[in-house]
Parts: structure tokens; C-alpha cells; sequence
């Protein structure tokens, strides 16, 4: 009986559950962004840049992780997960975040990383997006040179330049993946699939449980001592 349960439970932790409470995505500094030459088009469909979240899991701002997935303004149901599910162009399904795409996150996060002397925000935002979405195999052995060029940005060459730094800075880190996950956005409408983006779990609080453990504790120490 006790294996049974053992079993149920972990099939329960590896299971995706949708959350019924929402997030809200507005666009930051970033624009339409394609880091690949080509397909006409494609730069409407695909945003990169910042992302501002609010809502349930309370306020960031992420980056997506799935090359080939768009995402409208608006509010998503969402699952936190270690992998982005149904999407993307390699890795799997699910994707699993990789170590190198998480410590890039948490450094963003900390406030580490900001654009150099000279580079506008949005510029640096793209090349940023860029760096993830090639930690997480999505653009392929892309040449950032030649595909910023092939759009005709004149900034191209030094945003392929951070782009290729943010990459070489944490490239073979032995970083682990911590609490660094992927937040899946779902349409509430219809439950489907819309993108994925980086999320840093909160550490949860102690439950009611656990505080009254700790309060009994607390008490029989109190009552040792004055024995004692």
C-alpha cells in the first residue's frame, strides 16, 4: 500500500497542472525581433525583447525560450514547469531548461546585466533573446553576424557581438539549474499552447504543519533547559 502511494505521489509531482489564476504579459524594451535571415515575415511573428509579467506569481520580467512560439498582450493561465512543453525548434518535448540559460536568467535577474557603453536598451534586450534562445538550441549554429546583417540593422554587428558575449559568459558554467523554471502560458479560452518563458520559483514558506513542529520544539527545549 505504502509503495502504491509512493507511486501515485510521484506521478502527481511529474505531472504539468494548469493553474486557474493568471499571469498578464505587456511588451517591455524589445521590438518584433528574428535573429534568422529569411523568411519574410517572420520578424512580425516573433517578438523578442522584455517581457513584463504580472499577476498570480506577482511581478518580472522574463524572456521566451521557444523560438517558434508568438504571444499577444493579454492574460494566460500557466503552469510552472522544468521544461517548455509542445513547442520550440530543439531540445525536446518537454524542453528542459539548460544550466547555462539559467544562470544567464538569474544574472538578468539580480540586476548583473545591463547594455555596454553606447547600445540602447531595446538593442541589448534582442541580443539578450538571442543568447537564450541559442542556449536552448532554438537558432541552431545561427552566425549572428550575418543574420543581423541580412535585416539591415545598423546596430547589428554589436548587438550579434553582446549577443555572442552573454553567450561565452556563462557557456560550460557548472551552475546548476536551481529555481529557474519555464512558465508555459495556456489561452484561456481554448487551453491551448502560446509560449514560454523564463520564471524563478519563489521559495515556498514554511506550512502550518511545519510551524507547529517548530513551535513544539521550541517549547520542549525551553522546558530541558529549565530542568537542567
Amino acid at each position: 500500500m505504502i509503495r502504491t502511494l509512493i507511486g501515485g505521489l510521484a506521478v502527481a509531482l511529474a505531472t504539468s497542472v494548469v493553474s486557474a489564476s493568471t499571469v498578464t504579459v505587456e511588451f517591455g524594451a524589445g521590438s518584433r525581433h528574428n535573429p534568422l535571415p529569411g523568411a519574410p515575415g517572420a520578424i512580425q511573428s516573433n517578438r523578442g525583447g522584455v517581457f513584463n509579467m504580472t499577476g498570480a506569481l506577482g511581478s518580472f520580467t522574463t524572456f521566451c525560450i521557444e523560438y517558434n512560439e508568438t504571444i499577444a498582450e493579454g492574460s494566460y493561465h500557466f503552469s510552472v514547469d522544468t521544461g517548455a512543453i509542445a513547442g520550440g525548434l530543439g531540445g525536446g518535448n518537454p524542453d528542459p531548461i539548460g544550466k547555462e540559460t539559467a544562470e544567464l536568467f538569474r544574472r538578468w535577474t539580480a540586476g548583473l546585466l545591463v547594455p555596454v557603453m553606447g547600445q540602447t536598451q531595446r538593442d541589448f534586450n534582442n541580443a539578450l533573446q538571442d543568447a537564450f534562445w541559442f542556449l536552448e538550441e532554438e537558432l541552431g549554429d545561427v552566425d549572428f553576424t550575418a543574420a543581423t546583417a541580412s535585416l539591415g540593422n545598423s546596430n547589428y554587428d554589436f548587438m550579434s557581438a553582446t549577443a555572442q558575449s552573454l553567450i561565452d559568459s556563462v557557456w560550460g558554467t557548472t551552475a546548476a539549474v536551481g529555481r529557474v523554471r519555464a512558465l508555459n502560458l495556456y489561452s484561456i479560452a481554448t487551453g491551448a499552447n502560446r509560449q514560454s518563458v523564463l520564471y524563478i520559483e519563489a521559495i515556498p514558506l514554511p506550512g502550518a504543519g511545519a510551524l507547529a513542529f517548530a513551535g513544539l520544539f521550541g517549547i520542549a527545549a525551553v522546558r530541558r533547559r529549565r530542568m537542567v
